[in-house]
């Protein structure tokens, strides 16, 4: 009897591991990861990192997006895109911004690393807007100058 109850639970658990895995994956919210950065005269050329951690493509249509550095506003800027991101996928995007110049020279005193934060929104085709905040440090470059991850 005791052998009969563990072999039925054991297959009611292997029926409900298999059902649940079969359910996609829709709603995760996306993320961006700010790879790296780089002084181009008043300009600066980031290199953005947005990973979609669901199972069907989302497309980018736009973004708004302000980095900090400490207190410091580097940029602000609002740009509009058609960037489609294939399932759990992960779409290397470089931006060119104007910086503000007081973010330009916040950028370029960091001796060791600088504590940053990114925030804004993304707005997708298929999800509604989405929050973006990010913090993290920034490190210059050894051997080129005006570049920070």
């Amino acid at each position: 009897m005791k052998r009969i109850q563990a072999v039925f639970l054991l297959l009611s658990m292997t029926v409900l591991l298999t059902a649940c895995g079969t359910i996609p994956i829709t709603s995760v919210a996306p993320s961006i990861a700010l790879e790296s950065v780089e002084v181009d005269d008043q300009d600066l050329i980031l290199n953005l990192l947005i990973e979609n951690r669901n199972d069907n493509t989302i497309f980018l249509t736009s973004a708004q997006l302000a980095l900090f550095l400490e207190d410091t506003l580097v940029f602000d800027v609002i740009w509009s895109t058609s960037l489609d991101i294939s399932p759990r996928g992960r779409e290397s995007i470089i931006v060119s911004v104007e910086a503000e110049p007081a973010g330009i020279e916040a950028l370029q005193s960091i001796k060791t690393s600088g504590a940053y934060q990114l925030e804004g929104e993304l707005e997708f085709e298929s999800l509604n807007k989405h929050s973006v905040e990010v913090r993290g440090f920034l490190h210059p470059v050894p051997g080129q100058a005006g570049r920070y991850r």
